[in-house]
């Protein structure tokens, strides 16, 4: 019986990294935090150009809301941000009240 290629080895691909030296692994440490920036300060920025996001944030803004304070759903005044939130965002497309 033959087994296929790929059915000897069940590894994940590419190089592990256990026997991998220090300059190795520094430089994929290194390659994650220059990916990580580069998400944060460069391509999250962008987001602002799509027509729901841009309406969200000003709404965030106009209203003086700390979008990073209302994690816990169990908070009412998290309920009525998210109420409100979705009213804009329902109307904000049809352009009606």
């Amino acid at each position: 019986m033959t087994e296929l290629p790929h059915s000897k080895n069940n590894a994940a691909p590419g190089p592990p990294l256990h026997g991998a030296g220090p300059l190795r692994r520094w430089g994929l440490l290194l390659a994650w935090v220059a990916g990580i920036w580069c998400f944060i300060f460069l391509l999250a920025p962008l987001a602002h150009h799509f027509q729901a996001v841009r309406t969200l944030t000003d709404f965030i803004r106009a209203n003086d809301i700390d979008a990073a304070a209302y994690y816990y759903t169990e908070v009412e005044e998290f309920a009525l941000a998210e109420h409100s939130i979705r009213d804009t965002m329902q109307h904000a497309h049809t352009g009606q009240p």
